[in-house]
């Protein structure tokens, strides 16, 4: 049985920069890397390496210059080609900024019936699945008549969280996504995901800047600098005994806070 649930393969991606946009800019190079499934992959690099764009890529929201990126043994292009809706239900994104995914003025009902209707799921049995979901992040339908913009930031995030659990998805972009909240709602949310991925056996690409989270939840880490991957490993050889130079001062900045 093959444990992939996606394979990066020596994917690039370059913009055109300069005043007649004839000079090209490498944001990804040639990266490479396998998340399995069940498991999560932790991506650490300085803002403007190249992480947010492997994540677009990886969702379809960003083509891929050279390389290729598998899905469960399919190319993502022909996801996207053939079976668009299932593959945006089965790859779904978690975003630093929970508004970049809500509309600001709808109640928290709303956000949640947005993607039963978006995705077309069952009504049958759906107050049900949605007060499940509900409990699985914390939260109960007594949000449901406040605004989204009323929630704090910690229940924003949860309720992101149960609008992508109602499609079922297998593997999560994390971009970040306890950034913007305080250490009790960060450390919520972890646990939460935590849970999850061992009830649900989910797979996560984790994107943050903080060691101990990414202790907590990766299992495999990738160092990225200027768009290219210079150290991978499992996460406790790479966070204790790194071998790059770059990682090394990530530690040291780190642990002298």
């Amino acid at each position: 049985m093959n444990d992939k649930i996606i394979e990066i393969n020596h994917i690039s991606k370059c913009y055109n920069m300069g005043l007649f946009r004839n000079k090209q800019h490498n944001i990804v190079h040639d990266v490479s890397f396998t998340i399995r499934r069940g498991t999560t992959y932790g991506l650490i690099g300085k803002s403007g390496s190249g992480k947010s764009t492997i994540m677009k890529m990886i969702a379809g929201l960003t083509s891929i210059d050279s390389g290729e990126i598998l899905f469960k043994n399919r190319r993502v292009t022909d996801w996207l080609r053939y079976n668009n809706h299932e593959y945006r239900s089965s790859c779904q994104m978690l975003f630093q900024n929970p508004l970049q995914s809500i509309y600001p003025k709808f109640l928290a009902e709303e956000a949640i019936l947005e993607v039963v209707k978006i995705h077309n799921l069952s009504t049958v049995n759906i107050e049900q699945d949605i007060a499940a979901i509900l409990e699985m992040v914390r939260l109960s339908t007594s949000i449901f008549k406040r605004r989204v913009t009323e929630l704090s930031g910690g229940e924003l995030q949860r309720l992101c969280l149960a609008r992508i659990l109602l499609v079922n998805p297998e593997l999560i972009l994390l971009d970040e996504p306890t950034t913007q909240l305080d250490t009790g709602a960060q450390f919520q949310i972890m646990t939460i995901l935590k849970e999850l991925q061992l009830e649900k056996n989910l797979s996560y690409l984790f994107v943050s800047h903080d060691i101990n989270l990414m202790k907590y939840l990766a299992h495999d880490v990738g160092v990225i600098e200027r768009g290219e991957i210079i150290e991978e490993g499992f996460s406790k050889s790479v966070l204790k005994n790194p071998k790059s130079q770059f990682m090394k001062q990530l530690l040291d900045a780190y642990y002298t806070l």
